[in-house]
């Protein structure tokens, strides 16, 4: 066959379509003619301030609907006459045939080649109307259900049950649509589908053409509940090549451009412009000033490209490993185009990219010779050349100007006036008329039955003047970008969650983990770094359903919500704006607050709700109860454009469209049946096996969480302090000794402080902290008791460390001035001890005098040669009184050091070297200072002392704390406690004689009890069964005594126990039993096996009441 094109209509139609550009030319403006004026095969749009008519035959604007205007209208006035596309390619490429073709919908052009239908099918099948849904619609409404024709005719749908087949059924009948049902390809607010082809005969054509089978699915959507999204419209063109019986060796179309052409007119045509965003990938059209219609701020119309269609470029997309020029097997992709699909669905082609604009055009009427209108000039125009396929000149084109400064030879001539007027600079149009654009993408392939998209959308936008409308336009384009790019991105995987239990005889714990939903953030920016997402985890809705059906609607017979959990943040009430733009509706108020920075933690995020009566009755669980449950995560897109913050009500916001503002992640549906872990108990306070040092009086054990991850393994817990906390807190950890893997590291959670879970390998730690402690003291005998009350701040028992304790006098000793206020670098709790102080043994003491201001409490070797001292000179004194430590937890007796402090005269004081802290120890000072070093009755512990050297330089120990001089020859843990005030003081304390003549007694004790805090040298083992070891087998077999049957006795009837109707239950069995039913009379009813259970492991089994034969 000698392929050629069918020409035969060129010379006839001379006439005419010189014609009809003398017409054109004219300002005259055709109009589409309908000979169907059925409203299913025309839509007039008028969802936002935009208002657009359109055909199912690719026509936009330029159609009758009614009695509306056959245009696009914006704020009530024209602005585009006409719209549709152009599609070329080159037929028989490198051949001696090869010719371009060019077909498509330009009305304005007398260009109209397409028919209702897809490839072969009658024009006028009732079929082929437009298909419309809209966001309002109710679900499983008549809409729904006809798009099943769109699905049959190529439409997309939700695949809500993945069986591949459109079927909106209402599944659980809740009267909302659920992730598991089927659901138009509705994207946004409205969306109207058709499919058209161009099977205009040759004879009906512009160019006498015949028809190359394109076929295209076109998708229009529009957005009227995002107000930033509500002056546009957008439109995939879904190209498909079929083939054609007048091109029969043709299997896939190459070279091929595409073309987004319009005929704008902003109100009054005469006095528009036209010009082209690169960056925003389209063109645009603008007026010079004001308008007759608009008046003095004229709008903006852009025409824009939102995602070319893909082509494969070797070494660009792909590394082209053989140099074939096809991506084939051994290529590897470089890049990756997507395809949107609908919304937060896309497809991705490896090796592929998706092409930008390659041009921008115009047809400039003055400028074309009648006689040349052929398909080679559309030809032309969409390869970016001029109607004799030249390129444009910025330097010398008379209608443009370039402008600013900018070099007229480094102007792109494919893309017309890519100046920018708002600044004045570029190449810009200057001479104002009627215009048209051409908005071009290529070239691509297009393969047989190959699909491949192609999305537009129009912008507009109203600013103060002409030319800021022109900025205001522009933003519009570039929200439309960035909300198309955010669906062009696949959402990240929301986490999966899986609701567990713990099983007992009448109760049900459930539990899930948190860390995932608390770690995940989906954050997205566009290339102007606009936020386009971030999405964020928000709230657990926990529900019971008393039926095996995901149900979340008003009916409470079927469903509750029976918790919420909400991340503690700013926002505690969560409502969003319905559907009718006005009502406002809660999702959540008041949930359980959880705070991010523990339920992130892998460890401690743990949720656990407990089930102690069924949601439906209200009555206690009882054994072998089966219930349904489900969790409902939702996260939150916290982009102010979004989320709203409801002004005069605190902590609450506002979803103002749920469709980018919320998402949901619905958990399977769950049974979980009373008393299930009947041969696999959980034990909830597991004893632990001290260590042998251990002095602590914590108790420490551990609850079984999760019997699916319980080892047989041991473990150890462990202490160790904290030290970048100046109170006393101790830290945990958890090792696996079996395995020798540390399980938990760094705890601090202890359970009478902090209920939040702590979980690893199926257990938690319960460790009781102690506070540290100084208790009640006592005086044996009581009735010596000599001293007076404790007086808070001035008398009792002071501990001089830094950590705060309980039961002491007071954090500071207002008698002494700065001293009593100061704290010990050495002392800490974990070295305290019961301490004794035994009246009327003697031992030495440290002496510790004031000076004449009271503010420094220096060794009594410092009175030396002083006047009203008595002892003047001596430091080591001896006292009435011996200090031991008798310490059974501990297993510690011993003597300790102490010293005692005396005031000057002059401050009320009688420094004479005996301790006697008088009535008023606010006077005397004479308080009793206990060291934690063992009793030197030599004195000699020098750095309680100071450096006495026999000549030279003497320097006095202070117990504010003092620096030991090199040649006192130290060593560092004397110069440590040197230089700590207090020393390393255990304890400071201050008695008061309640009488002038009562004193202690010989053989009198003062004991100081204190609490046993946890230390580094307690240690905890624990051995764990796994859920397989639970118990013996002769712990198993004393379980088979307690197999029961309930209901028991059984009555047919009205039967309204929830453990089950026409039904009897055997309980508490092995994991294999058999089970033979008799009559009374001996006859063998029915034999039951472990296979009858619903697991193997369940202890219950239930007998239908059948026999064998049914």
């Amino acid at each position: 066959m000698n392929p050629k094109l069918n020409l035969s209509k060129a010379l006839s139609l001379i006439l005419i379509f010189s014609s009809f550009l003398f017409i054109g030319f004219s300002g005259e403006k055709d109009k589409m003619l309908k000979t169907n004026s059925n409203q299913t095969d025309v839509y007039y749009l008028k969802l936002n301030r935009f208002e657009l008519p359109f055909a199912n035959n690719g026509v936009l604007a330029d159609v009758q609907v009614g009695q509306n205007t056959p245009t696009a209208k914006f704020d009530g006035q024209t602005v585009i006459f006409s719209g549709g596309f152009l599609l070329g390619c080159d037929l028989y490429p490198n051949t001696n045939f090869a010719t371009p073709y060019v077909n498509g919908v330009m009305p304005f052009r007398r260009i109209e080649d397409y028919v209702p239908g897809k490839v072969g099918m009658n024009a006028s099948d009732p079929k082929l109307k437009i298909y419309i849904v809209q966001s309002s619609d109710p679900p499983f409404s008549n809409s729904w259900q006809e798009w099943k024709t769109a699905v049959e005719l190529g439409a997309d749908f939700y695949d809500g049950d993945k069986d591949g087949v459109y079927n909106p059924v209402d599944k659980n009948k809740n009267g909302k649509w659920d992730y598991d049902e089927d659901k138009p390809g509705l994207i946004g607010d409205f969306t109207a589908w058709c499919v058209y082809n161009d099977g205009v005969p040759a004879r009906d054509r512009r160019f006498g053409l015949d028809p190359l089978g394109i076929e295209i699915q076109q998708t229009i959507w529009a957005y009227k509940n995002i107000s930033k999204l509500a002056n546009s419209v957008f439109i995939r063109y879904r190209i498909i090549y079929r083939g054609s019986s007048y091109f029969p060796n043709i299997n896939r179309l190459d070279s091929v451009f595409f073309s987004f052409v319009n005929d704008f007119d902003l109100g009054d045509y005469t006095n528009d412009l036209f010009g082209t965003d690169t960056l925003l990938q389209a063109t645009y059209c603008y007026n010079q000033g004001a308008d007759n219609d608009f008046g003095i701020n004229p709008p903006v119309v852009m025409a824009q490209l939102l995602q070319g269609p893909y082509a494969f470029i070797p070494n660009v997309s792909f590394n082209d490993r053989n140099g074939n020029g096809i991506f084939d097997t051994g290529d590897t992709p470089i890049t990756v185009a997507k395809e949107f699909i609908m919304d937060n669905s896309i497809k991705e082609i490896p090796g592929a990219i998706n092409l930008n604009i390659s041009s921008s055009n115009s047809v400039f009427l003055s400028l074309v010779p009648p006689e040349i209108t052929s398909y080679w000039f559309y030809w032309r125009l969409l390869n970016g050349f001029d109607y004799q396929g030249k390129k444009y000149m910025p330097c010398n084109f008379q209608f443009g100007v370039v402008v600013g400064g900018v070099d007229c030879n480094s102007v792109n001539p494919k893309f017309l006036f890519s100046g920018d007027p708002v600044e004045n600079k570029g190449w810009i149009m200057s001479l104002p008329g009627d215009i048209n654009t051409l908005l071009n993408v290529g070239s691509f392939s297009l393969e047989k039955d190959k699909p491949v998209d192609i999305v537009v959308a129009y912008a507009i936008g109203r600013g103060t003047n002409a030319i800021n409308s022109i900025t205001e336009a522009r933003k519009v384009a570039s929200i439309n970008k960035s909300y198309f790019d955010l669906n062009l991105i696949p959402a990240k995987q929301l986490p999966e969650t899986e609701l567990k239990v713990r099983s007992f005889e009448n109760r049900l714990d459930i539990f899930w983990t948190t860390a995932s939903d608390f770690q995940f953030k989906d954050f997205i920016t566009a290339l102007n770094n606009d936020t386009l997402l971030n999405l964020e985890f928000e709230a657990y809705e926990l529900w019971a359903h008393s039926t095996p059906e995901l149900y979340y609607g008003p009916d409470t017979t079927r469903s509750k919500r029976i918790a919420g959990f909400d991340v503690k943040n700013d926002i505690v009430n969560l409502y969003y704006l319905d559907e009718d733009r006005v009502s406002i509706k809660n999702i959540f108020s008041n949930f359980s607050q959880l705070d991010p920075q523990i339920y992130s933690n892998p460890e401690n995020g743990y949720v656990f709700v407990s089930v102690t009566e069924n949601p439906f009755t209200g009555k206690k669980l009882v054994k072998g109860e089966r219930l349904y449950f489900s969790l409902r995560k939702l996260y939150l897109n916290k982009i102010s454009t979004e989320l709203l913050k409801l002004q005069n009500v605190p902590k609450s916001y506002l979803i103002q469209s749920t469709q980018f503002g919320l998402r949901e992640k619905i958990s399977d549906l769950y049974e979980f049946r009373v008393g299930e872990d009947f041969y696999f108990p959980l034990n909830l306070n597991a004893q632990t096996l001290a260590g042998l040092t251990n002095a602590t009086e914590s108790e420490v054990k551990f609850e079984e969480v999760d019997n699916s991850q319980l080892t047989d393994d041991e473990y150890q817990l462990s202490f160790f302090r904290d030290k970048s906390t100046s109170n006393y807190s101790m830290f945990w950890r958890l090792k696996n000794k079996t395995k020798n893997t540390l399980v938990l590291d760094s705890q601090k959670v202890y359970y009478n402080l902090d209920n939040r879970p702590v979980v690893a390998e199926g257990l938690m730690p319960k460790i009781k902290w102690i506070i540290p402690e100084i208790k009640n003291i006592s005086y044996s005998p009581e009735t010596n008791k000599w001293f007076s009350n404790f007086r808070p701040l001035i008398s009792g028992i002071f501990y001089p460390g830094q950590e705060l304790v309980a039961g002491v006098s007071g954090g500071t000793i207002n008698p002494l001035v700065n001293l009593g206020s100061r704290k010990s670098n050495i002392t800490t709790f974990d070295k305290m001890r019961r301490v004794e102080i035994r009246f009327g043994q003697t031992q030495k003491a440290y002496r510790f005098v004031s000076n004449t201001f009271g503010n420094r409490y220096l060794s009594g070797a410092s009175t030396e040669g002083i006047s009203g001292i008595g002892k003047a000179g001596q430091y080591f004194v001896e006292v009435p009184f011996q200090v031991w430590i008798k310490d059974e937890r501990f297993k510690e007796e011993r003597q300790l050091s102490c010293g005692f402090l005396e005031a000057r005269a002059n401050l009320g004081g009688n420094p004479d070297g005996e301790w006697d802290p008088g009535q008023d120890i606010n006077n005397t000072k004479e308080y009793i200072v206990i060291f934690n070093q063992t009793y030197n009755p030599n004195g000699n512990q020098m750095e309680y002392v100071g450096y006495l050297p026999t000549s030279g330089t003497r320097v006095y120990a202070d117990l504010s704390g003092w620096e030991p001089p090199s040649e006192a020859n130290f060593t560092q843990e004397q110069i440590e406690r040197a230089k700590s005030p207090w020393f390393d003081a255990l304890l400071i304390i201050g008695l008061e004689r309640t009488y002038p003549d009562t004193f202690y007694r010989p053989g009198d004790v003062l004991t100081i009890p204190i609490s046993y805090v946890i230390t580094e040298r307690d240690t905890f083992y624990y051995k764990s069964k796994s859920r397989a070891n639970k118990l013996s087998n002769d712990e198993r077999k004393s379980l088979v005594n307690k197999i029961n049957v309930f209901p028991n006795p059984y009555f047919e009837g009205a039967d309204f126990r929830t453990v089950g109707r026409g039904s009897i239950t055997f309980s508490n069995l092995p994991e294999e039993v058999t089970i033979k039913i008799y009559t009374l009379s001996g006859i063998l009813v029915r034999t039951l096996t472990e296979k009858n259970k619903s697991t193997i492991t369940s202890p219950f089994l239930e007998w239908d009441l059948m026999n064998e034969n049914g």
